[in-house]
């Protein structure tokens, strides 16, 4: 079990989209303003305990930028980063959440880019 990876292309705009994403949410985390607490953004994780991923703590989610929109006009892709028990970041970890349930592991490239909006957001 476990989850496919995709591996960061800069000419991607879906790519880039997820990787700002993925940094204004590490961000917010390291800042304290995006928690499980923060209203849309706590993540249960069935989906990826059914894959065999799981951590002591919490995941939290947002929507991002990419190709498609649901039925109801929602973003088809999120972003799931995990939090520990103690609420700090679990680092180098992050997931897209396609809603065809697919679920990719990001690549280091991701969390290269993902390092400006971050510096940005923790401020």
């Amino acid at each position: 079990m476990g989850l496919d990876a995709l591996t960061y292309n800069d000419n991607e705009q879906e790519h880039k989209g997820f990787a700002d994403t993925l940094g204004q949410m590490q961000g917010q985390i390291i800042k304290g303003t995006l928690t499980k607490d923060t209203s849309h953004a706590y993540y249960a994780g069935h989906e990826l305990r059914a894959k065999g991923v799981s951590f002591a703590g919490t995941y939290l989610k947002k929507d991002c930028a990419g190709k498609g929109k649901t039925a109801n006009g929602r973003s088809q892709n999120r972003i799931i980063v995990a939090i520990g028990t103690d609420g700090k970041l679990v680092e180098d970890w992050a997931v897209a959440w396609r809603h065809d349930d697919r679920l990719l592991q990001l690549s280091e490239g991701f969390f290269k880019r993902a390092k400006t909006m971050r510096d940005y957001c923790s401020k």
